[in-house]
């Protein structure tokens, strides 16, 4: 076979045509040229791919990578894979022979060595024995807007293209649009079953029609139309997708199996012909319109989202070290946040937009480009003194993908609440410093007071000077009174600050609450206020501080007697149960504590509703000082209340791991550190009769 020159088609083919003897391949090979589809011409061999190719066109060599007319003469099987096929070689000769068609799957070799998958068709081209059309068909669609003319020598080989049914032809009269002919994968995709082929015309198929007349005019003027995307419709309802390619032809160039003057326009002279090669691309113009819905779905999301994001290109020295990056795209959110526009960025090194910009930015982000690991961190940017909380990904290699939130009021705010915190803290501890030393120092020189009162009262009373005892003794008990409350700042305040020591040891609970309950008698006695204990007869041990717990049971006792109106009750009551732990209960039926003021009351110089006792004055350090000691001790308070239904104020001590000295032996001890026995009755109560002072047998 001899080479014929490259884009001279008439003049290669005549070679061919005198070398192999096969007069129908001029004709044939100028025709395959206006097609996009792949194809080419092989002899048919005593295999399936043992045929030498005699033309391949223009789509077939790019399919390949490799100019069209390099693959002319070259073993059928140098291109396709053997065995790649779904069916045997065996079975493509005999469907070959039964059908004069065969359609199979294959792996095309390409010249960069890569596989690409195709659908094959064979068909053996009628009147032509021993040679084969093949149509390469790849699974992915192949992409061209190369324009090229068709000159045809008048023969009927473009009859066996279209009646070969490896495509969608149709063949319509330049004037008009008329159908002259139409094989069935054409009716099959226009949707017009088997209607008269005169009944069709090219007009009413591709809408709008002036996208028709715009096809016919470039055809008319000598042009090919190559992959002209068109709509095809059915009764005037678009129902298809459609590339369209278009060349002129004569009459005289269709193979007519009836014979000129059939009635069909077939073998009708020289009259002017369109072909039109139709590729069905509905699907992917259905993917294409879900890709943009997407798209624009997605670039609404990008507009819209508070975080501002950007998409950048990591540069590289020749090293291969990250110095610098180009901004790709941005939202209107970066925009915002950075002041940077747009426009003002899009394609530019970051390098120029922010010259003073810290390196850690290009490290760390050229990190995530180059690794493909996403990071998330805060940080604060001196070129736009902004805090920014950073998320970046690397959606490719080379790229990285930013989101951020500008934080700066955020940050702002914590340094605020921090700054805020160590003042509280420091006044916290200079006013306990201060209440510490002013304490200290009135104490000492109250107590003095105190006993140079006494001094003065006892001798003004033995010499008979009874006023003057009277005033001695007024100064005696303010100053007492004043010591106390004194004496329950400085508790607050080292317990406030950590150096409050306690030492719990076992001791008798029922003995403390007695003593206190006496020095109580007196204040309750003056109220009208009944003031009973209900203790366990004997001894009731409890794992505790006895200093500390004679404040705890004073100040519970003032409270419950302050808040109580006249006429009431104050009881106060002690057990230690078997598996528990000691309870001291206080309970009086005063004015009661509001729910909103449960919290507040326990806070240090808080003080609930005065209204019964705001003539004792008091600093409010009561509860507090309570909750303060009983946290020390590891134990718990609880407090029950409500609106003029009383208080009960309950003290939960802890259960130390062995019993109290001697307890066992005794046999007064159980498990838990409890003691048994019966309750004894409630203290006699006051009378008002009763006026020496003196607190009641207990």
């Amino acid at each position: 076979m001899r080479a014929g020159r490259p884009g001279s088609y008439g003049r290669w083919t005549n070679d061919v045509d005198g070398h192999s003897g096969i007069p129908a391949l001029g004709t044939l090979a100028s025709t395959l040229a206006l097609l996009e589809v792949p194809a080419l011409v092989s002899d048919a061999g005593d295999q399936p791919f043992a045929g030498v190719i005699r033309y391949a066109n223009e789509a077939c060599g790019r399919l390949v990578g490799v100019p069209a007319q390099a693959l002319n003469g070259r073993p059928l099987e140098t291109m396709l894979i053997p065995g790649s096929g779904a069916g045997t070689q065996d079975k493509m000769l005999a469907n070959l022979a039964a059908a004069g068609r065969v359609a199979d799957t294959a792996l095309l070799r390409r010249a960069d060595g890569s596989s690409q998958p195709i659908e094959w068709q064979v068909t053996a081209v009628p009147q032509t024995p021993g040679l084969w059309l093949s149509v390469l068909r790849p699974m992915v669609r192949p992409c061209t807007n190369e324009r090229r003319v068709l000159v045809l020598n008048g023969d009927r080989c473009l009859g066996t293209i279209c009646d070969a049914g490896l495509f969608p032809i149709m063949i319509v009269r330049a004037r008009d649009g008329g159908c002259v002919t139409i094989n069935e994968p054409a009716r099959t995709f226009l949707g017009v079953g088997s209607a008269s082929s005169e009944s069709l015309a090219a007009g009413n198929l591709i809408v709008p029609s002036a996208e028709w007349e715009r096809i016919r005019t470039l055809v008319s003027c000598g042009h090919v139309v190559s992959g002209r995307e068109v709509r095809i419709a059915v009764h005037g309802t678009p129902h298809a997708w459609a590339q369209v390619s278009a060349a002129a032809i004569r009459a005289s160039d269709i193979h007519d199996k009836g014979g000129p003057g059939d009635g069909a326009g077939h073998g009708a002279g020289a009259e002017s012909l369109i072909l039109l090669a139709f590729h069905d691309i509905t699907r992917l113009k259905a993917t294409e319109d879900a890709l943009r819905q997407r798209e624009s779905h997605v670039r609404q999301l990008f507009a819209e989202m508070i975080s501002a994001f950007a998409l950048h290109r990591i540069l590289c020295d020749e090293n291969g070290r990250p110095v610098d990056y180009v901004f790709l795209e941005v939202n209107p959110a970066f925009e915002a946040m950075t002041g940077l526009a747009h426009g003002a960025v899009i394609g530019r090194r970051v390098r120029e937009v922010l010259p003073d910009l810290d390196p850690f930015w290009i490290d760390t982000y050229g990190k995530v480009a180059l690794t493909g690991v996403p990071i998330h961190f805060e940080r604060y940017d001196a070129c736009l003194a902004r805090h920014f909380e950073v998320a970046a990904f690397s959606p490719r290699r080379g790229e990285f993908a930013v989101t951020f939130m500008d934080i700066t009021g955020r940050k702002t705010f914590e340094q605020t609440m921090v700054a805020a915190r160590d003042a509280a803290e420091q006044a916290n501890r200079s006013k306990s410093q201060f209440l510490a030393t002013m304490s200290h120092e009135l104490r000492t020189p109250l107590i003095s007071i105190i006993g140079f009162s006494e001094l003065i009262r006892d001798e003004a009373g033995g010499g008979g000077n009874s006023a003057h005892a009277d005033y001695a003794g007024e100064i005696i008990s303010s100053g007492h009174h004043l010591l106390a409350l004194i004496n329950d700042i400085l508790d607050y305040s080292k317990i406030e600050s950590g150096k409050m020591a306690i030492d719990p040891q076992w001791l008798d609970g029922a003995d403390t609450v007695r003593r206190c309950v006496g020095l109580m008698w007196e204040r309750a006695r003056s109220r009208r206020i009944a003031l009973a204990a209900a203790l366990p007869s004997g001894r009731v041990w409890l794992w505790a501080d006895h200093k500390a717990l004679r404040h705890i049971v004073l100040n519970l006792l003032a409270n419950a007697i302050t808040f109580t109106p006249a006429d009431g009750r104050v009881e106060i009551g002690l057990k230690v149960s078997a598996d528990g732990p000691g309870t001291l209960m206080v309970t009086d039926t005063g004015i009661g504590i509001p729910e909103e003021h449960m919290t507040r009351i326990l806070q240090p110089f808080e003080q609930g509703d005065n209204r019964y006792g705001r003539s004792e004055g008091g600093t409010g350090l009561g509860l507090a000082l309570v909750k303060g000691l009983v946290d020390l001790h590891g134990g718990t308070l609880e407090i029950r209340s409500g609106i003029n239904q009383g208080t009960t104020v309950t003290v939960h001590f802890p259960v130390p791991a062995g019993p109290p000295p001697g307890a066992v032996a005794e046999g007064r001890y159980s498990r838990a550190g409890g003691t048994s026995g019966s309750a004894a009755a409630p203290l006699p109560q006051p009378t008002p009769a009763a006026s020496t002072g003196e607190s009641p047998n207990t």
